[in-house]
């Protein structure tokens, strides 16, 4: 984690990798995503990409990028994994007491975008309801900025393909004969 676009091209040119190989590094070791999330994604073993994200910095060690123990790059992985896991539990379990177990939870997904209010925040997340029972949950770390809790506004979060980072805008509800309006 921590390393910049530039820095993996250079790392990643002489390991022979497919481009689709480099986009889950990229993916994990650039922007920040977990391993698991990126192999579902891209329909690849969780080893693939496992075994891909050791090979670079295997690379990073062998070109004197990388002097830390990988070990502690791991056990430092895996805490900020436990806390991101922690914090969706939080979200899922705070949004089932709000709305009930029937209500659906999924999480966010690139290229879409999600018009409701935002029901529930956590240190990592925003859960936003988009319909009747139909909750979203939002990563914070992909949002381009945590809107406000309590205000009645009604969120617009956007992903864009391509983009890691999700526009957030905020219209406040007007009743009108009845009612709501955005």
């Amino acid at each position: 984690m921590g390393l910049s676009i530039d820095e993996l091209n250079h790392v990643t040119k002489d390991l022979r990798l497919s481009s689709r190989t480099v986009e889950a590094v990229r993916r994990v070791l650039v922007d920040g995503e977990k391993q698991v999330n990126v192999a579902r994604d891209m329909d690849m073993d969780r080893q693939q990409v496992n075994r891909a994200v050791k090979r670079v910095h295997d690379k990073q060690r062998e070109m004197g990028l990388l002097d830390s123990d990988p070990l502690a790059i791991s056990a430092q992985v895996t805490a900020v994994e436990r806390e991101m896991d922690a914090s969706y539990t939080l979200a899922v379990k705070k949004a089932r007491e709000l709305k009930g177990d029937s209500a659906s939870i999924r999480m966010a997904e690139p290229g879409h975008f999600y018009i409701g209010k935002g029901v529930v925040r956590t240190p990592q997340h925003l859960v936003q309801e988009v319909g009747r029972n139909e909750l979203v949950v939002h990563e914070n770390r992909n949002l381009e900025r945590i809107p406000s809790m309590g205000s009645g506004a009604v969120l617009e979060i956007r992903y864009s393909n391509g983009r890691q980072t999700a526009s957030v805008a905020e219209k406040e509800q007007v009743k009108i004969r009845g009612g709501l309006s955005h």
